[in-house]
């Protein structure tokens, strides 16, 4: 929580134009209930929350796709076969090059291929020069934190797109089937009880 007043207020009086996306999304809110969260102090809760243990795996990108699932959007699991890792989300939804607040962006981190590190987008600022993207992201020294990241490390800004939410509309369809299905079985089940009743 520490954060965010502070970047909030340099984004205010330095001018900083910060776009939003025309639908405030929803993984967004999910995501700010975790800052300050902490991967031993709360590893019970960010563990219900993505499914893994923090404290034995890296977890930037199961928090971006835990937020993500939450909201209804399908994760990265739907485009790689390492969801767990930052850079799956540079195949994720459409590829952006202008950031607006929301979008997902990939960092470069380490001196290995594989790695990297993935947030949320919320803001931009110029520090001696050089241009800077504040990411709402997990595993951000261990904690679910709001920090700068300079922007020579980014290797890709990705949206999510109306696809991506495609798992939120066939779960509610399934959930609806299953509903009917449940009703109908229900129903005969009664009418062969009460056919074996019948004198």
């Amino acid at each position: 929580m520490r954060l965010i007043l502070p970047i909030l207020f340099t984004l205010t009086a330095c001018g900083t134009t910060v776009p939003t996306l025309d639908n405030p999304q929803s993984y967004m809110g999910v995501a700010y209930q975790y800052i300050g969260y902490e991967e031993r102090a709360n590893r019970r809760e960010l563990k219900a929350f993505m499914g893994i243990d923090p404290v034995r795996f890296e977890w930037c990108a199961a928090f971006a796709n835990a937020a993500l699932r939450e909201s209804g959007y399908i994760g990265t699991e739907a485009v790689s076969d390492n969801p767990l890792l930052a850079r799956s989300f540079l195949g994720y939804g459409e590829k952006i090059t202008t950031p607006m607040q929301g979008d997902i962006v990939v960092l470069r981190r380490g001196n290995q291929g594989w790695q990297g590190h993935v947030g949320f987008y919320v803001g931009q600022k110029e520090i001696n020069g050089v241009l800077h993207y504040a990411l709402l992201s997990g595993n951000n020294d261990k904690t679910v934190d709001i920090d700068w990241f300079n922007t020579n490390r980014v290797l890709g800004i990705r949206r999510p797109t109306s696809a991506t939410l495609l798992r939120h509309q066939v779960k509610s369809l399934l959930v609806k089937i299953q509903d009917d299905q449940q009703s109908l079985l229900l129903a005969r089940y009664d009418q062969s009880q009460h056919n074996l009743l019948a004198p």
